[in-house]
């Protein structure tokens, strides 16, 4: 590459001759960056080869030994890890060019490593409110906004729960220091952090009663069996208002003691190919792909949530249903966590949340002796990480 510096990325020349294979996630995404490239780049029209891929492809071309067919790509983040030779290592300070800004909550842990990947869309569960059921009960959305405030309101199944990390970990997340890569590379059970979101937690459960309930996982808004909940993009939550007449609002989770929690989302992004043999080219890609245009372009293709700032929405459009709600409960939103143990690197630390037992003891030791509970947790993690070793 010619140029290394924040202050000389603006004269990055794209090669007289490149021409880009770039595989994106729909047709509509890739006519589209077709057509911003050639009126950006005039004098490098028609330079963008496009390919439409699934999720999977990028990790079974790097997984089969048969390389990465593409100059830019979309690569999920946790396929990262497994990639990482394969992608090409840009200068650290490049995205600080871009138009619209990233959400570096989402890459850290994979740029700490190698600076090859930068977010742009996200998908995962999102807390939502049944507007229609909440106003039947008599109450205000306002409500919603602090489980302090949903907890006066002394009203029955105000926030539904399912024994799952995906539900349980967004209520354990008031101080997520504690998470593998923050204070030790483990989970940190010891750690004043996870004691202060125990608590927390133990607050939650106990002041709004809340049980499991399995039955309801992808229901509870339709039955309106309760007033708000996390929901899966794949639910068909809008086919659902229509049919049942209800309304529903994306928002981020409630506040507890003034703590922003959060839910667990699974990003995507694009990657330069280590062995391209046009890495300006790629390079501008992504600085288009990151400008105002770009991020509009894909705000009215995708299906999944784009990953923009908070800060920066209103200088955006938002055509589709839900949307912008989205966008700014996704804001609210941390990355699933990609650490590994370095007893085996397959496994992720977070796994140990996958155990039954764990969120057992969560759930009933924790609840009469949290400071305690802290001990047992730790013991089962040190179990845990020493059974996966021999995996």
């Amino acid at each position: 590459m010619t140029c290394l510096l924040t202050a000389c990325s603006a004269e990055i020349k794209i090669e007289e001759s490149a021409v880009l294979k770039v595989a994106v996630e729909n047709e509509a995404y890739g006519e589209g960056l077709k057509a911003l490239w050639n009126e950006t780049y005039p004098e490098n029209a028609d330079a963008l080869e496009i390919s439409v891929i699934n999720e999977y492809e990028i990790l079974e071309d790097v997984l089969s030994f048969k390389g990465i067919p593409y100059d830019v790509f979309l690569i999920k983040d946790e396929d990262v890890a497994t990639a990482l030779s394969h992608l090409y290592e840009i200068p650290s300070s490049f995205h600080e060019n871009f138009e619209v800004g990233i959400r570096e909550d989402f890459a850290s842990t994979i740029n700490m490593v190698k600076n090859c990947y930068y977010p742009m869309i996200a998908d995962g569960f999102l807390y939502a409110l049944n507007l229609t059921a909440i106003e039947e009960q008599g109450l205000k959305p306002e409500v919603f906004e602090s489980f302090e405030s949903m907890a006066a309101a002394d009203v029955d199944n105000l926030f539904y729960y399912y024994d799952n990390p995906l539900f349980l970990l967004p209520l354990l997340s008031s101080d997520g220091s504690y998470f593998p890569g923050k204070e030790e590379a483990v989970v940190n059970f010891k750690s004043e952090a996870f004691l202060h979101s125990l608590n927390d937690y133990i607050t939650i459960k106990k002041s709004l009663k809340l049980e499991s309930d399995p039955a309801q996982f992808d229901q509870w808004f339709i039955s309106q069996s309760y007033l708000s909940g996390l929901i899966g993009p794949w639910m068909q939550y809008e086919k659902s208002e229509e049919i049942n007449e209800i309304t529903l609002r994306f928002q981020k989770l409630p506040l507890i003691d003034g703590q922003q929690l959060k839910t667990l989302a699974v990003s995507y992004g694009y990657s330069i190919n280590a062995d391209t043999i046009y890495p300006n080219a790629s390079l501008k890609l992504l600085e288009l792909m990151h400008s105002v245009k770009g991020m509009q372009l894909l705000l009215d293709t995708t299906d999944l949530v784009p990953l923009i700032l908070e800060e920066e929405m209103e200088n955006f459009n938002y055509s589709k249903g839900h949307q912008k709600e989205k966008v700014t409960a996704m804001n609210g939103a941390m990355q699933q966590d990609l650490v590994g143990l370095k007893e085996n690197a397959n496994v992720i630390a977070m796994g140990i949340f996958d155990e039954e037992s764990v969120r057992a003891l969560i759930d009933h030791e924790c609840m009469k002796d949290a400071e305690a509970c802290t001990d047992l947790l730790s013991e089962k993690n040190a179990e845990w990480i020493k059974a996966q070793a021999g995996h």
